[in-house]
């Protein structure tokens, strides 16, 4: 633009009957393949999630409404989606200090539940669910999600989670990987029947597919294009 003629605030708007409208800001929209993904439709599907799993006293897991963050990382060349979200009071009151073994799992199913709603909602799948305790997300002093500070806390590994998911370190629906044989035919293979069981990561499939051909072609000294 013409100096002078604009002020770039970062802010993302639209404008409607001559009226700007300001709706987030342009750091934290997420682009996955060209895609636009914002952060505030994320978190409203994740806080939406109605939990299959329920607590002791026969109630649902769930989420504050209005405290959850989704944010990008990029990792290994592409972007991912994050999220972290607080849970309500009355899933915390019904945790015992250290979660159990069942509630561990209860905790489990609740955030693949949470996977499945925002994948149905947004179409997208997230690399990672932290859930926090109530009242730790920090906001703003007019009182917004301050995402870049969530982002900030992951990656300096000062969140404090009640459990955790992570989808580099799981399969999609905790299903079994192929074996070490089945992974090598099946990689090296354009049309792999099974391809879609090999992206533990949330990440874009051609771009894991890419990647793992490579480094076998390395190990078994052929060309990645064979």
């Amino acid at each position: 633009t013409v100096a002078g003629s604009f002020l770039r605030t970062g802010d993302l708007g639209f404008i409607h009957h001559d009226e700007v409208f300001i709706c987030g800001r342009i750091k934290d929209m997420v682009i996955i393949h060209g895609k636009n993904y914002y952060p505030h439709d994320l978190e409203r599907s994740g806080e939406a999630t109605i939990a299959t799993a329920t607590t002791a006293d026969g109630s649902g897991l769930s989420l504050r409404p209005g405290c959850s963050a989704a944010f990008g990382y990029r990792i290994y060349g592409t972007e991912a989606i994050l999220y972290v979200a607080e849970l309500s009071d009355a899933a915390m009151a019904a945790l015992d200090n250290v979660p159990s073994l069942k509630q561990q799992e209860q905790l489990e199913t609740f955030m693949h539940d949470i996977r499945k709603e925002i994948q149905a909602a947004q179409g997208v799948s997230v690399a990672f669910i932290g859930l926090v305790a109530p009242r730790t997300i920090p906001k703003t002093s007019s009182g917004k999600i301050a995402r870049q500070w969530v982002k900030k806390g992951y990656l300096e590994g000062t969140l404090k989670y009640i459990h955790a998911w992570n989808g580099l370190d799981h399969g999609e629906d905790d299903t079994a990987l192929p074996s070490a044989d089945q992974l090598q035919s099946e990689v090296l293979a354009p049309d792999a029947k099974h391809a879609d069981r090999l992206d533990p990561t949330g990440l874009p499939l051609p771009f894991v597919l890419d990647e793992l051909r490579k480094i076998l072609a390395q190990c078994i000294k052929r060309s990645p294009e064979t």
